[in-house]
């Protein structure tokens, strides 16, 4: 199944990635702040959807992810929680598995390369899953 295939691909990526850390700043999952976001594809989302529905589904980890105060133009990313963490983090899309700032800590710099063959994979299993919509949308476009 093609799910199962990128289960594992993010399994060998996390396995390669294992020793890199971040500061747990979040900074990533502000969209607005980093003027970045990442694309979900079909496949992506299927996981995603699963951890949510876990969760009570898309509306009620929103609302339990809604922040008291709102912060205007703060482009926060829906599955981040009030506490700050990743309300889905095991299910977390490729995009959000991948360290790009400069705040990434480990032995030595972050293997690309083996960020580019999870991307490929990613591709091929999309590919395979949507063929009319492989390379997904960004992620605030699902909620």
């Amino acid at each position: 199944m093609l799910v199962d295939a990128l289960r594992e691909a993010y399994a060998r990526l996390d396995a390669v990635l294992e020793p890199f850390s971040c500061d747990l700043s979040t900074d990533c999952c502000h969209f607005e702040r980093t003027g970045r976001e990442p694309w979900v594809t079909d496949v992506e989302w299927t996981i995603v959807a699963k951890a949510l529905g876990a969760l009570g589904g898309r509306d009620a980890v929103a609302a339990k992810n809604r922040r008291t105060l709102p912060i205007v133009n703060e482009g926060r990313c829906p599955l981040l929680g009030a506490d700050g963490r990743c309300s889905v983090y095991s299910a977390r899309p490729l995009g959000c598995r991948t360290f790009f700032c400069d705040r990434v800590q480990g032995p030595g710099r972050v293997p690309r390369d083996a960020v580019r063959d999870a991307l490929r994979e990613l591709q091929r299993i999309s590919e395979q899953f949507s063929p009319t919509s492989p390379t997904g949308r960004p992620l605030r476009q699902r909620f």
